[in-house]
């Protein structure tokens, strides 16, 4: 009862509607796209524990030589996800300061028309854009390395692993 008493009617005003927008947005696909990653991350568990037992069956020196390369895989992915996510928050934080300008821009054209302020708008425009891009293309070097280089990596291995057991 008391935060329902107590609660704040202006909280849209001290954050702004794209900030909500683009957090809930987010959020959504988060909660969506979490089945899919847990079946991916199960799948390969699985998947890893069943070479590793044939593996180390067959030869103890091959299994351990796999166990090695998982798990740096793993520790690789686990590193790229953490950078990639620090920087996708870094990026989406430069999508809400651009989607909140272009709503400030719309609510005061006529201030913006009678004071002449396309040159700062645009300056500052510039800035979010820049540190948008520097942001994504530091997330997306990381989703490449770990979308490409790494099942790359293991691919490798795999090949090797079995040109020595044949």
């Amino acid at each position: 009862v008391e935060k329902v008493s107590n609660y704040d009617e202006n909280f849209t005003k001290r954050l702004s509607k794209s900030y909500l927008v683009n957090t809930t947005s987010n959020d959504i696909w988060s909660v969506c796209s979490f089945t899919d990653y847990m079946c991916d991350a199960i799948t390969h568990f699985i998947s890893l524990l069943i070479a590793l037992c044939i593996l180390l069956f067959y030869n103890v020196y091959i299994g351990l030589i796999v166990l090695v390369f998982n798990a740096l895989y793993l520790y690789l992915l686990g590193s790229c996800q953490k950078k990639k996510d620090y920087y996708l928050t870094g990026q989406r934080k430069q999508q809400d300061k651009v989607a909140e300008m272009f709503a400030q821009t719309l609510d005061g054209t006529k201030e913006i028309k009678s004071f002449d302020m396309y040159e700062k708008l645009n300056e500052y425009l510039e800035i979010n854009k820049k540190n948008w891009s520097k942001q994504y293309f530091l997330k997306r070097k990381y989703w490449d390395i770990s979308k490409v280089i790494l099942p790359m990596l293991i691919m490798a291995a795999k090949v090797i692993t079995y040109l020595i057991v044949i």
